[in-house]
């Protein structure tokens, strides 16, 4: 409880910082809000008028304890460019960018383990060098490019998909689902080849310890101690992995859904950039940092349940 407690303070001193400093950015940038809100044909009694109905006026501190309070509570705030809640406008899109994390992650976690037990059980032949080649390559290529090289293949060569031409789940599932499967792919494959690689190299660790040997002198063979002794404590980083991965996925479909011209909370985000629309930037940013660190502390309390031993090395380290 105590190793909960500890990391759930740190996740809320964390998130606090974020939204400080993310407030603070966008208040010190150069340019006027409410200017960009009105165009530059606007009289100055116009102007003020605005400025003091956007609370631009107020005080920082006051601004940002305020905002962070309706924060909480669930208010972002109104868009200033298309006056509209701002929690309406980022719900209205968040799912299709969920929808692309979780699918991504579904993807990896399918492909990757059988991959990885794979190329651990044929450690040094053929096909285990070409699998870690393989996996070299994708880890190098970020998603963006990925998705390029996606849309190239599938999408103008083989004519599977039509690049740009996004259908909308409650129009045609189907044209949803079959256009969404290759930019959840494009994010999965880099994320994958890590999985495989953490996960062959956790297997080929785990098989060189004793309670391996052990097994294997009880009559055990090969395959059965691989699944119900090497990759049971193998899996333990893995998950770790998976974890940061799932956050990071939803950072990458924000990223991809350019590529795939996806209509997700990226393309407002780089709207609302634009337009000096800040509400609406500050509540993505601030939201994109909350399910990464809110994610990272999950894994972290499901590891530390899964081998308590994790508690016990931290306290040992901070004596």
């Amino acid at each position: 409880m105590k190793y909960v407690l500890k990391k759930l303070v740190t996740m809320l001193i964390t998130l606090l910082c974020i939204s400080f400093l993310v407030y603070l950015a966008f208040d010190i940038i150069p340019g006027d809000a409410a200017l960009s809100a009105l165009g530059t044909d606007v009289t100055p009694e116009r102007l003020a008028a605005v400025r003091e109905e956007m609370g631009l006026n107020r005080p920082f501190i006051e601004r940002y304890a305020d905002w962070l309070i309706n924060f909480i509570r669930g208010d972002f705030g109104i868009s200033y460019k298309y006056r509209v809640p701002v929690s309406e406008m980022i719900m209205s899109k968040l799912p299709v960018n969920v929808m692309m994390a979780v699918t991504a992650f579904i993807i990896m976690a399918a492909v990757s383990v059988p991959i990885g037990i794979y190329s651990a059980k044929h450690k040094g032949k053929g096909i285990d060098r070409f699998i870690i080649i393989l996996n070299q390559i994708m880890m190098s290529v970020p998603h963006f490019f990925m998705g390029i090289l996606i849309t190239y293949i599938f999408g103008l060569v083989l004519k599977i998909f039509t690049p740009g031409g996004f259908v909308s789940y409650d129009k045609d599932p189907g044209g949803f689902i079959l256009y969404m499967i290759f930019p959840c792919i494009a994010i999965a494959l880099p994320k994958i080849a890590m999985s495989v690689k953490l996960l062959r190299g956790s297997c080929i660790e785990e098989a060189g310890k004793d309670y391996v040997r052990t097994a294997y002198s009880r009559g055990n063979n090969t395959s059965k101690v691989l699944y119900h002794h090497v990759l049971r404590n193998a899996m333990l980083p893995v998950i770790t992995l998976w974890g940061m991965t799932l956050a990071d996925m939803m950072v990458g479909s924000i990223v991809i859904e350019q590529v795939f011209n996806i209509p997700g909370i990226g393309r407002i985000l780089l709207t609302s950039i634009s337009y000096r629309d800040y509400p609406v930037v500050e509540a993505v940013i601030v939201l994109i940092a909350f399910v990464v660190i809110v994610t990272n502390f999950c894994v972290d309390i499901i590891y530390q349940l899964v081998d308590p031993r994790i508690t016990m090395q931290k306290e040992t380290l901070n004596k």
